[in-house]
């Protein structure tokens, strides 16, 4: 099956005051993963290498790939190097005698990565979460409201990583710049 050109929901340079950098990130794929754990489990360690996170509000990672618990029967997964159309078919294969299934988000969700120094203070401004290090560590997960909006929250590669539906990129973005100029 032919891979249709993603159109990014957002085409901006990253928003950069001292301390913080917000930008978008293009992800080659985001994989919903539904069903018993113990059936997909398998797959997500053939698939990607990775365990699948039982414990809530966790992330398992590798290089290039997360794997976010989003409910007990729900996650996501985020891989670099994995189309999502090529990830959720692969998963598909590997659960189908199973009730669990996958199917691509990556044209429904964008990604914003927050970084530097500042990272914490921005996103602290933005949401009503302690995001100290000791109470939100690296394997710690959530989906909150970030500005009003839900997005999907975790530490990555010494900032954080959100995850928000589509057509709430623009209010988002426009409220992290604010906020990250009232820093």
């Amino acid at each position: 099956m032919t891979e249709l050109a993603r159109i990014p929901a957002l085409d901006a340079a990253p928003i950069a005051f001292v301390g913080v950098t917000v930008a978008v990130v293009d992800l080659a794929g985001q994989v919903i993963l539904r069903g018993d754990g113990a059936a997909i489990d398998p797959a997500a360690r053939e698939v990607l290498g990775v365990p699948l996170p039982l414990v809530p509000c966790t992330r398992a990672g590798a290089a290039g790939v997360d794997v976010v618990w989003l409910r007990p029967d729900r996650w996501l997964v985020a891989a670099a190097a994995h189309p999502g159309g090529a990830l959720s078919r692969a998963f598909a294969e590997r659960l189908a005698p199973s009730a669990a299934d996958a199917h691509d988000a990556s044209d429904g969700l964008t990604v914003i990565d927050a970084t530097g120094p500042e990272a914490t203070a921005l996103l602290a401004a933005s949401c009503n979460l302690d995001l100290h290090p000791r109470a939100f560590g690296a394997e710690r997960a959530v989906t909150t409201l970030v500005g009003g909006v839900d997005a999907v929250l975790y530490r990555r590669d010494g900032g954080f990583r959100l995850h928000v539906a589509r057509p709430l990129t623009h209010h988002l973005w426009d409220w992290l710049g604010a906020a990250a100029r009232d820093l």
